[in-house]
């Protein structure tokens, strides 16, 4: 009976020895794909960082059509007598 019983004890411990293994192989992998994962998301953060810092200052407005004098009235219709269509048949 003892060894019948020491026989089951070893078989149990075989199974969950399996059991672990088969588990800790799953989390390599799933640790694996993460590390890609994460590496990933550390090239977008810096190329993200690079384009962040390369745009212009709230401050420095220049060549983004802005400008803090309004155009002249005329500059204005001026500008827009190319986009007049002629519409006769």
């Amino acid at each position: 009976k003892k060894i019948r019983g020491l026989e089951f004890s070893v078989e149990c411990k075989a199974n969950r020895i399996e059991s672990l293994t088969k588990e800790l192989e799953e989390l390599k992998k799933e640790k694996e794909g993460l590390d890609i994962k994460l590496t990933g998301f550390k090239s977008a953060t810096k190329d993200l960082d690079n384009l962040i810092g390369s745009q212009k200052s709230n401050k420095n407005k220049k060549g983004l059509g802005y400008s803090a004098v309004p155009p002249s009235r005329s500059s204005i219709f001026s500008s827009q007598e190319g986009y007049v269509l002629d519409r006769t048949p």
